[in-house]
């Protein structure tokens, strides 16, 4: 089994496979987007033709060679002076595989907008939604359920202990369209409908090229409350712009609380908050082309604020957490929209690449007198 696994086949077939993904995810990408092409191809253990036939996809394809080079390096690698560049070139392309595997685990990204004057230490998920249940009878702070986008596949059933609320999926569109109902539609309806299903319907419709674009939509039944209360509930993704706040949420009194719901980008929160003081916009002169864009920043962290400026070339750094400058928004410009990443693997290539950089030198110092001793020989040949 050991040198079945050992086999250097195994490594040269897998990359020609890997050829194939990188070559059909490309040209598919023009197709369905960047991000639906990366899941397909890519970020999947199995890439199916037809929707039948499976076939292996980008990740278990590395980890095949991953196995593969593991098992190499423990078990037939020959430990000595003139192979120790090979070794240490060996370590680092494992280094640089695993640490692949940790961002594709590990990693999350999204969107934090900021309106001038206003503080933020959350970001949402680009790609993912989930619902919000926030409860906002305590005193001191509003109380959130969030129900993941795991969590609402059709036909599933959430509870909410301690609202004494379940909810129903009835149906989850990844992308949706939000119609509004006409008085002869509205006179139809079942009496059971409630909030926004009384005036509006969300149906689903085919994926946007660019996944950010999607707009999901939910259709829940909820119970455990009053009998005005309870019944069938529509939602559409709540965009979060500082100028929408409140648009997608619906609210209701339930057992003498006032709750709020709405489906929202799946919020991340960080160790730190974000203050925006300004936002500085530059155009190449005589154009509306934006040259560059500039937010000034307070971050307050472990009880201490600092100034900082984030440009389009020069991200804010803190706590394992990314942000950079991606947009501004708003009607004159004043809301800066930063991305924000977590990368638990962010330095792996970097310390990988250092690896092999030093692993190739050395294999290089160790060879270079059995180079020039050989071409010695052909010349006096």
């Amino acid at each position: 089994m050991i040198k079945t696994l050992c086999s250097p086949k195994i490594f040269f077939y897998t990359l020609i496979w890997l050829m194939v993904l990188v070559f059909l995810g490309t040209l598919h990408q023009k197709d369905i987007g960047l991000y639906a092409a990366q899941e397909k191809y890519f970020s999947s253990w199995f890439l199916y033709i037809g929707g039948v036939f499976p076939l292996p996809g980008g990740r278990l394809t590395l980890a095949v060679v991953f196995v593969n080079l593991v098992c190499k390096f423990m078990f037939q690698s020959k430990w000595s002076l003139k192979r120790t560049g090979v070794n240490i070139t060996h370590f680092g392309a494992l280094l640089l595989l695993a640490g692949g595997f940790v961002t594709a685990k590990g990693a999350y990204e999204g969107i934090m907008l900021i309106e001038e004057g206003g503080e933020s230490n959350y970001f949402s998920d680009y790609h993912e939604v989930e619902l919000a249940v926030i409860d906002h009878s305590p005193q001191q702070e509003d109380q959130v359920h969030a129900l993941s986008q795991s969590l609402l596949s059709p036909g599933s059933v959430q509870t909410l202990d301690s609202l004494g609320m379940t909810i129903k999926v009835v149906e989850f569109y990844k992308n949706s369209s939000k119609f509004k109902l006409g008085p002869h539609q509205i006179s139809l309806l079942p009496n059971n409908y409630r909030g926004d299903a009384r005036a509006f319907s969300v149906t689903g419709i085919g994926p946007e090229k660019e996944s950010e674009a999607n707009m999901q939509g939910l259709v829940v039944d909820i119970s455990g409350g009053d009998e005005e209360v309870n019944g069938r509930y529509v939602f559409q993704k709540n965009l979060n712009h500082p100028y929408l706040k409140g648009q997608g949420l619906q609210v209701l009194e339930w057992k003498g609380k006032k709750i709020s719901l709405s489906l929202r980008g799946r919020r991340y929160h960080l160790p730190f908050s974000v203050a925006l003081d300004d936002v500085e916009t530059k155009y190449y002169d005589g154009t509306s082309k934006v040259l560059s864009y500039k937010s000034f920043v307070n971050v307050e962290e472990d009880g201490a604020n600092r100034a900082r400026v984030i440009s389009m070339n020069e991200p804010l750094r803190s706590k394992g957490y990314t942000l950079y400058q991606s947009q501004v928004l708003g009607r004159h410009g004043e809301i800066t929209g930063l991305a924000t990443v977590k990368n638990a693997g962010r330095q792996v290539p970097y310390y990988s690449s250092i690896i092999i950089c030093i692993g190739l030198l050395l294999h290089l110092v160790v060879m270079f007198p059995k180079l020039v001793s050989t071409k010695k020989g052909i010349k006096n040949v």
